[in-house]
């Protein structure tokens, strides 16, 4: 009877011992699986910020663009002062100075096509910026907890 109750606790033993090694297994996974996870939310953070900084800077354009619009309307400014100021808050002072010295003649042209106050379109908005971080990072933590789920059968 020795012999089985030998085996018996060696099987027993090393039974004990693959879960220990699974569990050891598990755990690094998930250690790999949650950095992954935090560089891909760092990097939707860092996104975020470059997104919203450029919100910022469109906001201000527009915000320019409305008090320009409103001294317009006063006909304290003339089409081409408009259109001048106009194209400076909407390019900004470094295109619209490389615009005016590249072709001169086009420059005119676009000053002369401005015409009448115009309102400055954004290419994006904050709600939506605000939005794609929500869907990201929630797209990010579900995906680590797939991975983490799907990892248990793989040990």
């Amino acid at each position: 009877m020795g012999l089985f109750t030998d085996l018996g606790n060696f099987a027993t033993g090393a039974i004990e011992r693959d879960k220990e090694i699974t569990k050891e297994n598990l755990a690094i996974r998930a250690d790999e699986l949650k950095a992954n996870r935090d560089l891909m939310i760092a990097m939707k953070k860092d996104k975020y910020a470059a997104d919203i900084a450029n919100y910022k800077i469109e906001k201000q354009k527009a915000n320019e663009i409305k008090k320009l619009n409103s001294v317009a309307a006063k006909g304290d400014m003339d089409k081409s002062s408009y259109a001048k100021q106009y194209l400076l808050h909407s390019l900004g002072t470094e295109k619209f100075n490389a615009l005016q010295k590249a072709d001169p003649e086009g420059f005119l042209d676009m000053v002369a096509n401005i015409g009448s106050a115009r309102d400055y379109k954004f290419t994006t908005d904050r709600e939506s910026i605000d939005n794609q971080f929500s869907i990201d990072t929630k797209i990010v933590n579900k995906g680590f907890a797939d991975a983490i789920e799907n990892a248990k059968g793989d040990y």
